[in-house]
This record gives structure tokens, sequence and C-alpha cells, in this order.
């Protein structure tokens, strides 16, 4: 435990969590124990990070995004942990990085072929965005400046794919929101159902087939309560965005 303890006190979390990340890993939920296995090689990270010549604040992203997982876990499953995924290694190998608001994974264009943008074998980062709060859009376009100045691009293709981007969410979106915001800057490209898979991201712990006893806290939660009561499905959209000169373009 000694060897982590350090990355919980700077993730900020409660006492609660604290207390479930250093029981005796034999005796923790199975989530739980990946989390552990998480923040058992967060020294080594910090380690690759130092070693490539990036920022501490990048490192600091790193941890935000450990601590976003954390409270998704204890929101969704009520247990403080995660899920082993291979995001993490990604993550913690320097494969993902945090740049501010956004996260940004380099990688190849997957969104067919694009007249005059993209096509197969193109150089891309894939946006992630994590659960850590308001999508402001300052942030967001530091976060975009960010990237198109540490992956060197003259022009920086940047993809994405997000249950934000689905057309019939955004429209659900309050007018002038920042999730609505967010969403315009995408050309969207694709778009399918996925089920209840992002159910959880909106309700939590919800029964995904109890819609009459879903939690409406939130006009987020109304909104999607009412649509999804009206016999809508929840879907994903595929889009992409250029930066040029450091500067967001809208792909018209």
């Amino acid at each position: 435990m000694a060897e982590y303890k350090k990355y919980l006190e700077r993730m900020d979390l409660p006492q609660e969590a604290v207390d479930a990340l250093t029981q005796p890993y034999e005796t923790c939920p199975e989530a739980t124990r990946n989390a552990i296995d998480v923040l058992r090689r967060l020294e080594e990270a910090e380690a690759l990070y130092r070693e490539n010549g990036w920022s501490e604040e990048m490192f600091e992203g790193l941890l935000t995004d450990v601590r976003c997982k954390l409270n998704e876990s204890k929101y969704i499953s009520g247990v403080w942990g995660t899920i082993p995924m291979d995001w993490h290694n990604r993550f913690l190998t320097g494969k993902i990085v945090m740049l501010g608001r956004l996260q940004f994974e380099p990688g190849t264009w997957n969104l067919g072929d694009v007249p005059g943008y993209g096509k197969a074998g193109d150089f891309a980062v894939k946006c992630h965005i994590p659960s850590a709060g308001p999508l402001y859009p300052d942030a967001v376009q530091d976060s975009l400046r960010r990237a198109y100045e540490f992956f060197g691009q003259d022009e920086l293709l940047v993809t994405c794919k997000s249950w934000l981007l689905y057309p019939p969410h955004v429209a659900l979106f309050p007018e002038g929101s920042n999730l609505k915001k967010f969403a315009a800057l995408f050309r969207i490209t694709e778009q399918h159902l996925r089920g209840t898979r992002d159910f959880h991201i909106v309700f939590g712990a919800a029964d995904p087939n109890d819609l009459a006893h879903l939690p409406e806290k939130t006009a987020l939660q109304r909104a999607f309560a009412a649509w999804l009561r009206e016999g809508n499905e929840m879907g994903t959209g595929f889009g992409f965005l250029v930066v040029r000169d450091g500067k967001y373009v809208y792909p018209a």
C-alpha cells in the first residue's frame, strides 16, 4: 500500500475511497483489486513521464483519469474500483495522454474515406472525454491547441466516438449548453445504436429495464428519461474535427 498511498493523497479522494483502496488486497472485491493493480503501476508511469520530458501537469492528468474511473465505478456499482480493460494500460504506458480537459490517443483515421480530410491509414488522434467536470468551450479549445503542439502536425485530424455526439442525444441537450457546443465542433460521419451500453453514464446504478423509476435529479436525466420512455434507444456518434495552425477549424 505504501507505494501508492502518496497518489491517493494527490487525487484528493474521500476517506471512504482511501479506506477501500488500502484494504488487504485479498479481501477486496474484484473491482477494487483491479483498481489497486492500476495504482501500483503509477510510480512506474510517473518515471516514464519524466523520461519522456512530459510535464508534471500531464502526469496529473493521468491521476485525474484514475480518479474519474474510481468515481464512475462508485456511481455505477457502489464499489470503489474499476474494471480490467486495455484502457488503463494504454494510459499508464503513455499511449493516451491528457492535455488539459481532453485526452488524446495517436493512431490512424478510422471513419472511412472523407474526401478532403481523411482516409484509411492517415495519421489522426482519437479524442477521449473524461468525466472530469464541465466541458467549458475555452478549456476544450485549449486542449485542442495543446494537442496540435504536442503531436506536431501541420494539420491535426481529431476523431471522436461518443454518446455525446449521437445526434438524437444532442437534440436533448439544452440550447447554449456546454454539451451542445462541444458536439457542434464535430462533423458527424456515422451513428449507431448501442442499447444500454451508455445508460449508466447518465443514470448510475438504475435498472435500464425499469424506465418508470429512473432517477430524475438533473435536467439531463429528466430529458433522457422522458425520451427513453417514448421507446427510443441510446446510441453513439462518430465524428471528426480539424486543428490547423493551432486553431479549431470546422470540417464543413
